[in-house]
């Protein structure tokens, strides 16, 4: 599990933002809601709806990375806070995405599918 108010905390300070900003709050779980449509995308895995920061995100801690880069592009994406660009996040997030596609890959193990 990850704990959402941490992660938003997190990434808060990064664009130099409150958490507690409903603008932000609004942002950052519209984000997550995009991170985890795009997590069921490549694993096809469903991951319950984040509606507020007191709610955990289930997923296991090595996906913490991934959860993180997603969310920081698609609020990089917003234009909201730009003040503090934050380089390529496209890139970023692909990268991070891969890596957690092998992570997902690993928990399989070797099953053949047909």
């Amino acid at each position: 599990m990850i704990v959402t108010q941490t992660l938003a905390d997190e990434i808060a300070e990064d664009f130099a933002v409150l958490s507690s900003s409903s603008r932000f709050a609004n942002k950052f779980l519209g984000s997550v809601t995009r991170v985890l449509g795009d997590y069921k995308a490549f694993t096809g895995v469903d991951v319950d709806s984040v509606d507020d920061f007191q709610t955990s995100i289930d997923l296991d801690e090595k996906y913490r990375n991934f959860l993180y880069a997603g969310i920081v592009k698609y609020l990089n994406a917003s234009g909201e806070w730009t003040t503090n660009p934050k380089g390529d996040t496209d890139a970023d997030y692909r990268s991070e995405s891969g890596k957690a596609q092998m992570l997902y890959l690993r928990e399989l193990g070797p099953t053949v599918r047909f």
